[in-house]
């Protein structure tokens, strides 16, 4: 099988929306906040670090495409979901603020020129981005995450 193309990548990263916004109708009302294990987040968490996760992939894309050599920042999500209150977050308002930075995002793919090859950006736990790298991540990270969702609500239906 040969590697997707940037096209194709950057569709799979649009499509993460949907995926996304797909799985979320499974969730009943009780599914929200079932932790699944002590240090394992909720769906309420996960939606809301993908927010969150998404704004540092806003930044990051615009730092490579616009300031290639620079070192983009890591975060510390358990830190984000302690501090920032996922457990008491809006599900509807984290999921209407990732679909907004994708779709600003997809825009800014989809009208990029070739010549963007060879930027790169320095992650200080990752090494390396190019654009093919971010978007590698993203499209990876995002579905991941629905891959959570969907065990958290199976194992919520095994304790039942």
């Amino acid at each position: 099988m040969s590697e997707p193309t940037r096209q194709e990548m950057t569709e799979k990263y649009k499509e993460g929306y949907k995926l996304l916004k797909s799985v979320l109708k499974e969730v009943p009302k009780e599914g929200w906040d079932f932790r699944p294990g002590e240090s394992e987040w909720t769906v309420r968490e996960i939606v809301a670090h993908l927010a969150d996760a998404e704004i540092h992939g806003y930044i990051r894309l615009r730092t490579l495409l616009a300031e290639p050599g620079e070192t983009v920042k890591p975060y510390n999500q358990n830190a984000y979901s302690a501090k920032l209150g996922y457990s008491d977050s809006d599900p509807e308002l984290a999921l209407k603020l990732y679909k907004g930075l994708v779709k600003g995002n997809y825009a800014l793919l989809k009208r990029l020129p070739e010549t963007i090859d060879e930027n790169e950006v320095t992650h200080p736990e990752d090494g390396q981005w190019n654009i093919d790298s971010w978007l590698d991540s993203y499209v990876s990270h995002t579905r991941s995450h629905i891959k959570q969702i969907k065990r958290n609500l199976e194992r919520m239906s095994a304790k039942s």
